[in-house]
């Protein structure tokens, strides 16, 4: 929530406004789709890292969540499609070293070390622009997760709600989104998150929006 994506998202926009060819990248295919979106009507080439064309070369290669590719097989991957290669092209990398890097389990201390031999300039994000400090604090306690040092400000406290079956967390659901109406919340700022990853199995499959097409899948 430091604003990495957005950063990098306007770097690359600017980028291309200087003349330059432009690839953004990053692992994730969905990431890839959403800054694809944000960054549409302009030169940007986006593209999840593993459909990087081999032979292709950018002017310049922005890098969203590196620490998702910080292994020597991406790197390598990836220097191919910088013009000059890392020591001599020009490139940004955005990245979470700390709780988030071991997502994917393929991280590798030696491939940061490396690239920090080439001598990049630092700049560290120290505040949590996403979130308030009730979700930064509890989402620290549970997980251990280095969500930043500050917080965008406060908020309402995290509920935490036990529920005995799937038919009482999907009851539990309905009704905390019928508060939030009642506040005058609108639905397109309500975001539900499964912890199961399974819209088959999903609470949110049985809530009242989703019978009535109301609810949008991502």
């Amino acid at each position: 929530g430091t604003g990495k994506t957005f950063l990098a998202t306007e770097v690359a926009r600017r980028e291309v406004l200087a003349g330059r060819s432009v690839l953004f990248t990053c692992r994730s295919p969905i990431l890839a789709a959403f800054v694809e979106a944000q960054l549409a009507g302009t030169a940007v080439v986006v593209l999840a890292a593993d459909r990087i064309p081999e032979g292709r070369v950018f002017d310049v290669v922005v890098i969203d969540e590196a620490q998702d590719l910080m292994n020597f097989d991406m790197l390598e991957h990836l220097e191919r499609a910088i013009s000059g290669g890392w020591s001599d092209g020009r490139w940004v990398m955005f990245m979470d070293q700390n709780s988030q890097a071991h997502l994917y389990g393929d991280f590798e201390p030696d491939a940061l070390l490396y690239v920090q031999s080439f001598g990049p300039v630092p700049a560290v994000l120290r505040t949590n622009c996403r979130n308030t400090r009730e979700i930064v604090y509890n989402t620290r306690a549970l997980t251990g997760a280095d969500t930043g040092v500050a917080a965008a400000g406060a908020g309402p406290q995290v509920e935490f709600v036990p529920v005995g079956d799937g038919e009482a967390e999907t009851a539990a659901l309905e009704a905390h989104l019928r508060r939030l109406r009642d506040q005058e919340v609108s639905a397109g700022h309500v975001t539900i998150v499964s912890m199961r990853g399974d819209w088959e199995t999903s609470a949110a499959r049985g809530l009242r929006a989703a019978r009535t097409g109301g609810l949008r899948f991502l």
